[in-house]
């Protein structure tokens, strides 16, 4: 019997060194390919067709239930392996008994022990069943993820950090990254502007400027910089600069009619 085809998906380069490690040494398996990203790995799986995917779920531009939701809609249903750093995910997505996950940092053993029941969960289970135990796991994370939407979690120096909503004053964009602030310190963490304008915008919070969202009630005065320019000041006596194309909606929020 070929040995089962598998991609190895987490946005941090040593733990795909790691997986792939563990898997190396597996007859039944080989690994295909690796991705670091959201659309990287529904791209991968398009390209290689895997049977069995590590799948990371905190990633940049998209993350695993997104992953799993685009490869359901284009008719790709492997067996997944949910790598995570948060067992808040776990505890909720994998209730259900349709898949196997890795809490970080993961043991070879059980890598390769999670392997081994994907593999044979392959054998035993038509691609409908695999499909029916995705979505149900699909389900089962936007349940958990509504029922703790007052928080973020963010991975920063090898550790995840809870913040919540209630504390963060804004988010600016740089480059791959986004920095986030609270009163007392600051975040530098991977991810988009975008990624958090949909987080964020049924909490109380604004995006000003292509690079930059605010938390309404952190801002304490709109300032005008000269014809149609403005800033807004913050807690803290910090400003940001608003852009010409937010000002309507900033006005409109903040000044009196």
């Amino acid at each position: 019997m070929a040995p089962l085809k598998v991609l190895v998906v987490d946005d941090e380069k040593p733990a795909r060194a790691r997986l792939i490690r563990a898997i190396s040494s597996m007859d039944s398996v080989r690994v295909v390919g690796e991705a670091d990203s959201g659309e990287a790995a529904v791209s991968a799986l398009v390209k290689h067709q895997p049977e069995i995917v590590l799948l990371d779920i905190d990633m940049p531009h998209g993350d695993g239930f997104y992953v799993v939701e685009e490869a359901m809609k284009l008719g790709l249903v492997p067996e997944v392996i949910f790598v995570t750093a948060y067992d808040r995910f776990a505890i909720a997505a994998f209730e259900v008994g349709a898949i196997d996950y890795l809490l970080k940092p993961t043991e070879v053993a059980r890598i390769q022990l999670a392997i081994d029941r994907a593999a044979q969960r392959h054998h035993q289970r038509s691609a409908d069943e695999r499909a029916a135990a995705l979505q149900a796991v699909i389900q089962a994370g936007q349940e958990r993820g509504s029922a703790s939407s007052e928080d973020l979690w963010l991975r920063e120096g090898g550790q995840s950090i809870r913040v919540p909503m209630s504390s963060l004053l804004t988010v600016e964009a740089d480059r791959d990254y986004v920095k986030l602030s609270t009163a007392d310190r600051f975040f530098h963490v991977r991810g988009t502007i975008g990624e958090y304008e949909k987080k964020l915008e049924d909490h109380g919070f604004l995006r000003i400027h292509r690079s930059a969202i605010v938390r309404l009630d952190a801002i304490t005065r709109l300032c005008s910089k000269g014809t149609n320019a403005y800033e807004v000041e913050l807690l803290g006596s910090r400003r940001l600069p608003v852009g010409r194309s937010h000002n309507k909606i900033v006005k409109q929020l903040l000044l009196p009619n």
